[in-house]
């Protein structure tokens, strides 16, 4: 059970983000776009935040299903650029979103502040953290939710300190990738660690971790991962989403003489790789996940 992310993995994969942070990737390109609709975004959410809010990084909408109601306290942990907390606080909730990215952090303010220009009455603030070490106070807050981040951390570490945070009665609900059963015989996990392959677990493992932690769950459903195309129906190559993206990037910003982080050209690109591999494509699923801490 890949449920340990090592130390060296972990600097390696804050360094990946905050070098797509940095980059000039937004919701702006249409590839980005496309891939936020694919994942259950709707154009009118997508719309009504900063374009540099959408990275193209999820895996679904955890929104849909977590049944946020105002006034509520909200923590978004993996909040990359603040995309899913941007969209509770417009909802009428107190948001926290947190990253284990400094630059991610620094991009999801940037992007608060300028979405305050339209909505000064939003209720959000962003910081630095773990989410295998959440700086928050036990029982102090009423939905956690997550983007297609536990995979990257230890599980059994960040659910134990979901669990804690919640308040009795709160809900966890989030969207990861997951294997349906088990990843191919040999698979050692995607080379980039942005992706963090290695790191993903089965269904049923989740479901076995948060049970662990004393969670009920609620809805536990899966739906096939959002995946670049590798391939053309017809078998032979064509433009990938991540093509689109590199060469996006590569015009922006190679005009200028600035080489594009390796590990924002290679991250759609690794998940095209597998949308090309019959053995990993469909072994890879979307899990959506609501669970509820107990009142007693």
């Amino acid at each position: 059970m890949p449920t340990d992310v090592a130390t060296e993995t972990r600097t390696a994969i804050r360094t990946a983000f905050d070098r797509i942070a940095a980059s000039t990737l937004t919701g702006a390109d249409v590839a980005v776009r496309e891939f936020a609709l694919a994942c259950g975004y709707s154009v009118a959410e997508l719309a009504s935040v900063p374009v540099a809010a959408n990275l193209g990084l999820m895996c679904g909408h955890p929104l849909r299903f977590a049944d946020l109601r105002p006034g509520e306290v909200v923590l978004d942990v993996g909040c990359g650029g603040g995309l899913d907390a941007l969209l509770a606080a417009s909802a009428g909730c107190r948001v926290i979103g947190c990253d284990l990215s400094p630059g991610m952090v620094e991009r999801a303010e940037i992007n608060l502040r300028q979405h305050r220009v339209r909505r000064p009455d939003l209720s959000a603030e962003f910081r630095v953290a773990d989410l295998e070490a959440l700086p928050f106070e036990s029982a102090s807050v009423d939905r956690v939710l997550s983007n297609n981040a536990f995979h990257y951390a230890n599980l059994g570490r960040a659910f134990a300190e979901a669990y804690r945070v919640l308040k009795p009665g709160g809900r966890l609900a989030f969207c990861d990738l997951a294997w349906k059963d088990s990843p191919p015989e040999g698979w050692v996990g995607a080379d980039d660690p942005a992706v963090n392959l290695a790191g993903v677990a089965s269904v049923t493992e989740i479901g076995t971790l948060l049970r662990r932690q004393r969670f009920e769950l609620g809805l536990a459903a899966t739906e096939r991962a959002v995946l670049p195309r590798g391939t053309r129906s017809d078998g032979h190559k064509g433009p990938t989403d991540a093509d689109r993206l590199n060469r996006w990037v590569e015009s922006s910003q190679g005009c200028c003489g600035v080489e594009p982080p390796p590990s924002l050209s290679r991250y759609h690109d690794t998940l095209a790789k597998v949308a090309d591999r019959d053995d990993l494509r469909d072994r890879l699923a979307t899990v959506l996940i609501c669970a509820t801490k107990p009142r007693a």
